[in-house]
């Protein structure tokens, strides 16, 4: 293998890594509510399945009153920060008890195409796989 393949190689593997690196930029939370509920819903913690937590409406603050009031309306809420999620207390879904309903409100990580992030990794990723692929036809006539 001559020199400047292991090089080209090389920053083909690190436009890869940066591709992962760069889609986590990609990673955002959405708040959506599902309900009036009538059960106990449950999550799994790693361990054992344990029923998720619960909160009445008017002990949540006056902005994550007004996050779950639009998620109980149907809008599905996107965050970028884990910190801009309601009821710091607990990660996840949870159930908020309010005029005598209860709502369950999920919190789910997904990864948001529409972001510069996004675009930024399909990119990187690309790149890498077309330079592995141009090596690849070099060295072994594939």
């Amino acid at each position: 293998m001559h020199w400047s393949t292991f090089l080209a190689a090389y920053a083909a593997v690190m436009l890869l890594f940066g591709s992962f690196a760069t889609g986590i930029g990609a990673l955002e939370y959405e708040v959506t509510a599902t309900g009036p509920i009538d059960y106990a819903p449950t999550e799994w913690n790693g361990f054992e399945e344990t029923e998720v937590p619960s909160h009445r409406f008017r002990d949540l603050s006056a902005r994550d009153r007004r996050i779950v009031d639009r998620a109980i309306a149907g809008a599905r809420r996107v965050f970028r920060a884990p910190g801009d999620l309601p009821t710091t207390t607990h990660r996840g879904d949870f159930v908020v008890r309010r005029n005598g309903k209860r709502y369950l409100i999920e919190e789910d990580l997904f990864f948001n195409y529409e972001t510069r992030f996004a675009w930024a990794s399909a990119g990187l990723g690309l790149t890498g796989l077309a330079v592995l692929r141009v090596l690849l036809r070099r060295e072994h006539g594939w």
